[in-house]
């Protein structure tokens, strides 16, 4: 399950389905869009709130293993991304400006190899090899192909790009 806008989102196979307050809603307020992409990943979550926003602020809590990450719109909004049970993360080029393309959770359909090299890039440090051997790359792997880990990725239009691994997503305002 992931929590965006203080709404409760549940997760499939073939896609996300919007919990509303009110079904009367305007279907044009959409919250997130889903869209199936190509087989490198199952579900491309287009948070409205999240494209062409900025991160401003990344933070770990070591006690909860939770990665935190603020994000303002150009009119001082702040939408709060919570990154819940962080196993595995990497943010790179986290500079004065940093600009979200958009943010994909890759999903159980994903190739190995596409997962072996996101995990692989989120455990390299400095330029150097993988700090987790292959076998704890397959685990990993296994992990997020029987949806045990999330994969996340926040791709860049500018600057930081973020990949973890999470229990869960909560979004909130």
């Amino acid at each position: 399950m992931i929590t965006i806008m203080g709404r409760a989102l549940r997760m499939s196979t073939i896609g996300i389905a919007i919990v509303r307050d009110d079904p009367f809603e305007d279907p044009d307020a959409h919250l997130i869009q889903t869209k199936m992409a190509s087989k490198d990943y199952e579900m491309n979550i287009n948070l409205d709130a999240m494209h062409d926003k900025e991160i401003t602020k990344i933070s770990y809590n070591r006690t909860s293993s939770s990665l935190n990450i603020e994000v303002n719109d150009e009119f001082g909004n702040v939408t709060y991304v919570e990154l819940v049970g962080c196993a595995i993360f990497r943010v790179n080029d986290f500079i004065h400006q940093n600009v979200i393309s958009r943010v994909i959770e890759f999903g159980h359909n994903v190739s190995k190899e596409y997962l072996k090299d996101r995990v692989t890039w989120a455990t390299e440090v400095g330029g150097a090899s993988s700090y987790f051997d292959s076998e704890k790359i397959d685990n990993t792997i296994d992990e997020i192909l029987s949806e045990n880990l999330k994969l996340v990725y926040f791709e860049p239009s500018f600057g930081a790009e973020i990949v973890a691994t999470c229990k869960d997503i909560i979004v909130r305002n």
